[in-house]
């Protein structure tokens, strides 16, 4: 009985803390390079990114599609109620576009609409990138 009790504020801690999921980007700073798009032709914009999955994965892209309160992602982990909200509230001013998030954090390029390559060639332009590259020849 004293190790069930021991046991039970760990395991709603753990609950708890785990229930919420990602709640703002900034929790993927030094993991991962985000794309966040607000978009009004999500389904577009999502088989995009399916099809170039090789190269965001390569590039340790983790993206977001927002389109009218709905999520979607390639992140693996939960996500926030909040999360869409908080993110157009913190990256958009205008209606739709996109945003290039470095692994630091900032923001290193917007777009009005989706061109992967372009983003692909900023991305590989930056020096952690660079450096992530060379590392692979070796």
């Amino acid at each position: 009985m004293k190790k069930i009790l021991l046991i039970m504020p760990l395991l709603v801690s753990c609950m708890a803390t785990g229930a919420s999921g990602l709640e703002d980007i900034a929790e993927l700073r030094w993991e991962n390079r985000v794309f966040v798009i607000h978009s009004n032709s999500p389904q577009q914009v999502v088989e995009a990114l399916n099809q170039n999955s090789y190269e965001i994965d390569d590039r340790h892209i983790t993206w977001f599609v927002i389109s009218k309160g709905e999520l979607s992602t390639n992140y693996q982990g939960e996500v926030s109620s909040s999360f869409s909200r908080t993110t157009l509230d913190t990256y958009f001013d205008s209606e739709y576009g996109v945003v290039l998030i470095g692994k630091d954090g900032g923001i290193k390029h917007r777009q009005n609409e989706l061109e992967l390559s372009t983003l692909f060639n900023k991305i590989d332009a930056m020096p952690m990138r660079r450096s992530e590259m060379r590392s692979r020849e070796i």
